[in-house]
């Protein structure tokens, strides 16, 4: 599995959640999509208020399965709109996107 996943915080989130976590891992893969989408516009127009916001959401959805190379460019992407700096965001982003492509395809064979 990739740096987008820390196997520890989803092993020990899967046992703390118990049956829940089936949720939140669905919810995660409903929602989490459209954040993603949105954030690519944002980055695309230089909106750094959206950037900040959404980049926190997904930086906070992501640090609560274990996802946490994705919360951290996450993170990033936040501090960057946060900061109205735009130098390096489609960077960011992608590597963002690459990360949150490796976890949908975890968390689905989790899934199956």
């Amino acid at each position: 599995m990739s740096s987008a996943m820390d196997m520890n915080a989803y092993a020990e989130m899967k046992s703390v959640m118990g049956d829940v976590f089936h949720d939140v891992i669905n919810t995660f893969l409903e929602f989490m999509p459209g954040q993603i989408q949105a954030l690519g516009l944002a980055v695309q127009e230089n909106n750094n208020d959206e950037i900040f916001a959404i980049a926190h959401r997904i930086k906070s959805s992501s640090g609560s399965i274990g996802a946490l190379g994705l919360a951290s460019l996450a993170e990033q992407l936040e501090m960057q709109g946060k900061s109205k700096i735009n130098d390096g965001n489609t960077d960011l982003f992608q590597q963002l996107q690459d990360n949150f492509d490796s976890v949908v395809s975890f968390l689905q064979a989790e899934l199956a």
